[in-house]
């Protein structure tokens, strides 16, 4: 065997392996289910966003720097064969800071659609986190907008924003969870 070949076959040997540990890491990784409710008034979604040590959001608590986590959350009227019509959008921004650094008091803040809707103090970092990554029936949109018979669908996409202090904050951004759900009558 020449060295081109044994070397090629290498590379080829270590792309696999590699595509192979990113699909198990990705694989792994566990994505939201979102909980949909339908009441007389109001249209209310719930889900917890995995966080984990290894994330940006409980180093950065820990450091005292000011977490923002954006989610615009779309309701969409499913139309099979065509394209998703979306019949509003609600953004959500919740954010935490610590207050005083030495007992990590944190001051936490829920805004939707600009106007604030919560303010609380946490004691710990695992309040903020919790503050910061889950919903629990948080009301988005009136229910007249799902008076139709039909299916529907919830998009929410995310976007985390660390301020330690730099000029350009680190933000990620994408797509945190999708679901359907059907309203019959």
């Amino acid at each position: 065997m020449n060295t081109t070949h044994t070397l090629a076959r290498s590379v080829w040997h270590t792309a696999w392996y590699c595509l192979i540990v990113c699909g198990l890491v990705v694989q792994l990784r566990a994505e939201p289910q979102i909980t949909v409710g339908t009441g007389n008034r109001e249209v209310t979604i719930a889900f917890q966003l995995p966080v984990s040590d290894g994330d940006d959001v409980v180093p950065a608590l820990a450091a005292c720097a000011k977490v923002t986590a954006r989610y615009s959350v779309e309701l969409r009227r499913i139309v099979p064969g065509w394209l998703d019509r979306v019949m509003a959008t609600a953004l959500v921004q919740n954010a935490a800071e610590c207050v005083e650094g030495a007992t990590s008091i944190y001051r936490l803040e829920r805004r939707l659609n600009n106007d604030v809707v919560a303010e609380s103090p946490a004691a710990d970092e695992r309040g903020a986190v919790r503050f910061l990554t889950e919903f629990d029936a948080l009301p988005l949109f009136s229910a007249w907008m799902v008076r139709e018979p039909g299916t529907y669908g919830i998009r929410v996409r995310v976007r985390a924003i660390v301020n330690r202090g730099g000029i350009i904050p680190p933000i990620k951004t994408g797509v945190l969870a999708e679901t359907a759900f059907s309203i019959a009558r």
